[in-house]
């Protein structure tokens, strides 16, 4: 859950850099990956990760999923 709360942080650090590219950094795939990855297992413990999941597949496609 650590790992995930460090993602989270990483991607609002880089919001900006989200909303300007249209391709994905290679600096926030894993980032993105993992959170898709998790939000399955953890939207009991977290709704808000679905949420967030579902926008990041939403503008970079389903192969992350």
């Amino acid at each position: 859950m650590e790992l995930l709360e460090m993602y989270c942080d990483l991607l609002l650090a880089r919001f900006g850099l989200i909303q300007t590219q249209k391709e994905l950094d290679p600096g926030l795939e894993e980032a993105i990956a993992s959170l898709i990855w998790a939000s399955p297992r953890l939207q009991t413990d977290c709704p808000e990760i679905k949420v967030i999941a579902d926008q990041l597949t939403i503008k970079y496609g389903k192969e992350y999923r």
